[in-house]
């Protein structure tokens, strides 16, 4: 059905990022193909797509770092909802593009959705909007790995391999696919952690995920886990004072007339327009 509609339809699990998205016409599609039958067993280092961030983020047999990172989306009723398999193909985010209907026109929209140019960077011919999961970093620093389905059978692919730098175009699978399953190969030696720096405690997109991973020769240990950069998606390091485990502020960047700076006020130094819509919903 989804090869035969294309761009027409959309898979949908727990819709807590895409129904907010439909009522705000970021989309315009004729059918949604509800994914309610996929597997919601969370079994340790093997994770049903359908299960809930609240379930996976509960599970003493999770990876610590994955089960952290799945416990900081967004709030407790929208973890209820939102998928481990949704979070990971969750849509890119931008000021520019997550706004109203009416805001967008009235700038002339984006080169995401009806516009023709990228507002954070107009010299540059391609999209700048950003990942907003959490769990996409973490799996990726573990190693992780995905079971993708589709009319012509199931292949398992890297977590890594699962995305293209390209704000419009992110995900490398196929439209017709679907990811199943999260898979995480580590041992009782593995340890790994997961911060995630933001403007506010809660229901908020991560400004930047720190996550890392440790394989002690000596046996599982919980102490600290070093930082490590892990591949794509990556969020933007621009944005205003943040929440973290450094409780340092990130680097800003100079705002488009458009947008108000971080603190409410107009002009200036502003964060960066992709990664400052922190009211969004990211299950």
């Amino acid at each position: 059905m989804a090869r035969e509609l294309g761009p027409k339809a959309m898979f949908v699990a727990g819709g807590t990022d895409l129904y907010p998205k439909l009522k705000r016409r970021q989309f315009e599609i004729e059918a949604l193909i509800g994914l309610d039958f996929l597997n919601r067993r969370v079994a340790g280092e093997t994770i049903g797509a359908g299960a809930t961030l609240a379930d996976v983020a509960s599970h003493a047999g999770v990876p610590r770092g994955y089960a952290q990172a799945a416990g900081l989306v967004s709030s407790p009723p929208l973890r209820n909802a939102g998928t481990a398999g949704g979070n990971l193909c969750v849509d890119t985010r931008c000021n520019y593009y997550d706004m109203t209907y009416e805001w967008r026109k009235a700038i002339g929209f984006c080169i995401k959705k009806d516009g023709d140019i990228c507002l954070v960077a107009p010299s540059s011919p391609r999209c700048w909007a950003v990942s907003s999961s959490d769990t996409a970093p973490m799996a990726i620093a573990l190693g992780g790995t995905v079971v993708l389905a589709g009319d012509d059978g199931e292949r398992e692919a890297p977590v890594a391999a699962l995305y293209r730098d390209d704000g419009i175009d992110y995900l490398a699978k196929q439209p017709h696919e679907v990811v199943t399953e999260i898979r995480l190969p580590v041992t009782a030696r593995t340890s790994s952690a997961y911060v995630k720096l933001r403007r506010r405690g809660s229901i908020d997109f991560p400004i930047r995920p720190e996550r890392g991973r440790l394989a002690s020769p000596g046996g599982h240990r919980r102490g600290r886990v070093p930082r490590r950069q892990a591949a794509r998606p990556r969020s933007n390091p621009g944005g205003g004072r943040a929440r973290g485990e450094a409780g340092q502020a990130p680097r800003q960047c100079r705002s488009h007339p458009f947008l108000a700076q971080a603190d409410g006020s107009s002009g200036g130094r502003a964060g960066d327009p992709r990664g400052d819509r922190s009211e969004r919903l990211d299950g």
